[in-house]
């Protein structure tokens, strides 16, 4: 089966009283001495060869106990809000690397619509290196054994938060004010994001589903192939090694277990969403069950409808990246106003 490459493209205090005994006291210590162990297993460490780029080079743990590698945009002696870019599917990483020039996704045009007002992190998927670039971007194929089990929307979201905790441990970053902003598939992780972390202010669905992706899915492929196909799936979820849709089953029977929507309605972050009326990739009916949603529970949000806008804004003959820049620009605004 053929399928639109588009469609493809679419993470107490110890109270030591004086009364205490010399037991008590061993043991507070032993614990305060735990969690300092713990903490600084946390720390993030800086990649010194990555250069190039606005952005340094970090990583940490997650609570999974793997390596996340993230990339942070430099600050001078400011605290800043924090704004989260994640990518879209596929298994490429968010850099590219010719000769000695490295190029940035999505990341690189919100540090530009930011313009020093706040920092700018993107985390690397779990399973791929930094420049890794498959032959078909946007989906799984030919991607590595280790991304296609990594690859599931919790572990994903998990990468994500482990990243944001990591930033905020830096004098650079200022709490309180966080945005994650995800477009495509990143929509529905930063959804996820946002009711997994009450710290998370501000979230940005752009281009991405409202109901689950099986409604998106049915709307662009058809009915009988979207739920034959959906329950062969069933069939095996876990499975790696057997694939629908550019993605094998995992990935597929993970982040169609639950929608954007439902995301949404567990977190008080306020809201961003942002939609093309001709995108391909997630279909603006999608959007509008998403407005629905939010709209029959009394949820306030920040809508951007773009008429003639595809999967990234942009409308024909317009130069490409100028439908990203401009919403890009609009997502700060609001963001930072």
């Amino acid at each position: 089966m053929k399928y639109p490459f588009v469609l493809l493209c679419a993470l107490g205090v110890l109270g030591g009283k004086e009364t205490l005994s010399r037991l008590s006291r061993l043991v507070a210590c032993g614990a305060i001495l735990g969690a300092a162990s713990f903490a600084q297993a946390q720390q993030p460490t800086l990649d010194p060869d990555f250069v190039g780029t606005a952005f340094d080079q970090y990583t940490t743990k997650d609570n999974l106990g793997r390596t996340i590698t993230f990339y942070l945009t430099r600050v001078s002696d400011k605290k800043l809000p924090l704004i989260v870019l994640i990518q879209g599917s596929g298994a490429q990483s968010i850099w590219v690397k010719r000769g000695d020039k490295i190029s940035g996704g999505l990341q690189n045009l919100t540090a530009a619509a930011a313009k020093g007002k706040a920092r700018v992190l993107a985390v690397e998927k779990p399973g791929i290196d930094c420049f890794y670039q498959p032959e078909h971007p946007g989906t799984a194929e030919g991607a590595p054994q280790a991304f296609l089990e990594e690859q599931t929307l919790p572990r994903w979201a998990e990468a994500n938060e482990a990243a944001i905790r990591a930033a905020l441990t830096f004098p650079g970053t200022a709490p309180g004010k966080i945005l994650v902003a995800g477009h495509s598939e990143g929509a529905i992780t930063a959804a996820k994001i946002a009711a997994d972390m009450p710290d998370v202010t501000h979230v940005a669905i752009l281009s991405g589903s409202g109901a689950n992706q099986l409604f998106d899915m049915a709307l662009t492929m058809g009915d009988d192939e979207t739920y034959k196909t959906w329950s062969e799936i069933q069939k095996d979820p876990d499975s790696t090694s057997k694939f629908a849709w550019g993605h094998p089953y995992r990935r597929w029977s993970s982040f169609c277990s639950t929608s954007t929507l439902e995301q949404l309605e567990k977190s008080k972050a306020h809201i961003f969403v942002a939609h093309g009326t001709e995108d391909k990739a997630v279909p603006y009916q999608s959007f509008e069950v998403l407005r629905a949603g939010l709209t029959a529970t009394n949820r306030d949000a920040h809508y951007e409808i773009v008429q003639g806008g595809g999967h990234d804004y942009a409308k024909p003959n317009d130069p490409p990246a100028d439908g990203f820049r401009i919403m890009f620009g609009r997502l700060v605004d609001w963001f930072l106003g």
